[in-house]
């Protein structure tokens, strides 16, 4: 089977019309649409949204599709053509909407009409037919469609995974929010998280693991990211990576490989009872090779950015400026931050 049953839209309305009729009436529809259409200059495309929502009551949905791909074109976030579109997703079915269909096989249906990209109302109407297919099945076509090499495709998917949540997608959409190389796209990533997490404070576990990443970025975004959710759970680990990041001597060992010996150097007389005594006296010689060894390798890069993070992260989640140093931190939390804090979740909580 081709991919041209992806595009094939049905509209679900019941008619007694006969066929005869509705041929005439669309053939005068067509004329009228035209005659309209002419009275758009190409500067105007912007403008063509009334043409759209005119084309779209009427049930000229390829035409709706042509005057749609115009608009945004000239404005890809175009508000009110986003919303006829969506509209439209809830009135029309594509073909992928098949009872038969399984919630997976539809939304990479869906997700294959995005990623195609030659129309981006066609993607619109797919991106919001993601949202009703049941069950949490989809969530599995979702999670992988956020390594797509599609921007649009990753964008979809995180929007969409944000809207379901669950355990799964906790891991994927950090990822994504802390290491995809769009902006716009770890922005998304990030507002779904947000959005995700008054249901499901387990979120910050994924940031709490990326504190020990060899990254400075994904250790600052972390941070960043932690700060913003106002999770003041994540103030030891982040005490911890700041004190890390903050240390500039290598930790260091030696070793010393080498024998000694005894030497008789001299000898101390001494006279007892008319007799001489000769006393020697004993030297140790020492020979061998001392090794003194910088353990460079568990050093982690660290750039003034990320230093920065944690200085501006830690007083808004402690309520308190302990200071710039990190050890500053380290002294406060020993003192009674750690109280101030487990009393603040414990009221939280108990709120």
């Amino acid at each position: 089977m081709t991919a041209t049953w992806l595009w094939a839209l049905a509209f679900i309305a019941g008619s007694s019309v006969s066929l005869d009729d509705a041929t005439e009436e669309r053939a005068q529809l067509l004329k009228t649409y035209r005659q309209i259409r002419r009275q758009f200059s190409e500067q105007e495309d912007v403008a063509r949204f009334r043409l759209v929502r005119w084309c779209g009551d009427r049930g000229l949905w390829r035409e709706m599709f042509e005057e749609a791909d115009l608009v945004l074109d000239a404005d890809p976030n175009h508000e009110e053509t986003i919303q006829i579109l969506e509209q439209v997703a809830a009135e029309a079915e594509l073909e992928s909407d098949r009872v038969s269909a399984s919630p997976e096989a539809r939304v990479r249906a869906f997700l294959k009409i995005i990623r195609d990209g030659r129309s981006k109302a066609r993607a619109v109407v797919a991106a919001s037919k993601i949202d009703t297919v049941p069950g949490p099945e989809r969530r599995e076509p979702l999670i992988k469609a956020l390594g797509d090499r599609d921007t649009t495709v990753r964008m979809t998917a995180v929007r969409a995974l944000g809207r379901l949540g669950g355990e799964d997608a906790r891991f994927p959409l950090v990822r994504v929010q802390l290491a995809d190389p769009v902006e716009d796209i770890r922005t998304a990533a990030f507002e779904a998280v947000e959005g995700l997490f008054s249901q499901d404070p387990d979120m910050i576990k994924p940031y709490l693991a990326a504190l020990n990443s060899k990254m400075p970025s994904v250790r600052a975004r972390a941070a960043t990211a932690l700060g913003a959710l106002n999770a003041p759970a994540a103030i030891p680990a982040i005490i911890k990576s700041f004190a890390q990041s903050s240390s500039s001597r290598a930790p260091r060992q030696h070793i010393f490989v080498g024998s000694q010996q005894a030497l008789v150097t001299d000898f101390d007389p001494e006279i007892a009872q008319s007799a001489i005594i000769a006393d020697p006296i004993v030297s140790v010689v020492e020979s061998g090779v001392l090794l003194d060894v910088a353990v460079l390798g568990v050093e982690r890069q660290v750039t003034i950015e990320e230093i920065a993070v944690y200085r501006k992260v830690l007083p808004r989640l402690a309520g308190v400026d302990a200071g710039e140093r990190a050890s500053d931190w380290v002294a406060w939390w020993n003192g009674d931050g750690h109280k101030d804090i487990a009393a603040r979740l414990a009221g939280t909580e108990n709120g």
